[in-house]
């Protein structure tokens, strides 16, 4: 019953080549792959995937420029994914850049940005990566505007402000943005809500970031009726 799945022996062979790149791309430069079919039983076959994995390339140096400037430096570099004397993981690469760039973000820089290089030696198992970051100056939240959009504006853009979380004045933080988005949606007062600053506007010379809160607010009232029948013989209803 049900479908046949049937072996199909490029497939196979395919998933052999995704293994050997997904080894390379995780620091073993000279994996092998061995694919073997045998027979098992009337019409179905096993299939076996032998991975030696050799010997992986290691970090030999590790190289974060451009912190100089950024006042929380030894918390920003703490507990990196990527480590020197690790294995070079291009994962690890890409989700350390993303960290840095978060964490830089959290402490007031909303234009930050870094930028990542590294060089393979395969003979010797060796990697030198650096990571460039591009903080630019520290800035604050300025102006917070509300806007509500639709034809339902019964709440006061007042009102919301100050059930956002955040205030003007204080020090920007990505993280905090997230979580007033997270916040408003809780409130079950809007449709839809989202948080935005024109990053690609903000000079390097700028020390205040202006938010804009965009809201389509729900219904306000919404009713609820159900109707039962209950274990003991007896009719129910309720209603909200």
């Amino acid at each position: 019953f049900g479908q046949r799945n049937c072996l199909d022996s490029l497939v196979v062979r395919r998933d052999s080549l995704l293994l050997t790149a997904f080894y390379r791309q995780h620091g073993f430069p000279d994996v092998e792959v061995g694919l073997q079919i045998t027979p098992a039983g009337r019409g179905a076959v096993k299939v076996r995937f032998s991975i030696d994995e050799g010997q992986p390339i290691l970090v030999e140096e590790l190289r974060v420029t451009g912190l100089d400037s950024v006042a929380e430096r030894e918390r920003v570099l703490r507990g990196l994914p990527l480590r020197r004397g690790g294995r070079f993981d291009i994962f690890l690469v890409e989700l350390t850049r993303d960290s840095l760039r978060r964490r830089l973000r959290d402490r007031g820089y909303p234009a930050a940005e870094v930028l990542r290089s590294y060089e393979t030696d395969n003979a010797r198992r060796r990697a030198w990566v650096e990571f460039q970051v591009l903080a630019g100056r520290q800035a604050r939240i300025g102006t917070i505007r509300i806007n509500t959009i639709g034809e339902r504006k019964r709440i006061d853009p007042e009102r919301v402000k100050r059930t956002l979380g955040i205030r003007e004045g204080q020090l920007y933080n990505e993280t905090s943005l997230e979580g007033v988005k997270r916040g408003l949606y809780l409130t079950e007062a809007f449709r839809h809500v989202s948080i935005s600053i024109d990053s690609g506007r903000i000079a390097p010379e700028d020390t205040l970031v202006d938010v804009t809160v965009t809201l389509v607010e729900n219904e306000a009232r919404a009713a609820r009726v159900s109707l039962g029948w209950g274990n003991l013989d007896c009719l129910r209803a309720q209603g909200s």
